[in-house]
């Protein structure tokens, strides 16, 4: 029994494996290359990268705010209590 689910398995993986390249192989025939593809792949790998950035400058600036806001509160407490 062992031996049957081995080459079931590997029946199965190599027929997966031959169906994918075989779906990768045609799938050339649709990819349309041209002058603004470098600019479309450029313009996206430039927002991956910078997009980290962009968050983690709004959550810094966010964290500023609420550390100021809680620095007024602190100081109308300590003001009120005089």
């Amino acid at each position: 029994m062992h031996k049957f689910l081995s080459h079931s398995a590997a029946g199965i993986g190599l027929t997966l494996f031959f169906l994918n390249t075989s779906y990768a192989v045609d799938s050339y025939r649709y990819v349309h290359v041209s002058i603004d593809t470098i600019w479309w792949i450029f313009l996206g790998l430039l927002t991956v990268v910078l997009s980290p950035f962009i968050l983690m400058g709004a959550l810094v600036w966010h964290s500023a705010r609420r550390k100021a806001a809680q620095d007024l509160q602190a100081e109308a407490i300590a003001e009120s209590e005089k």
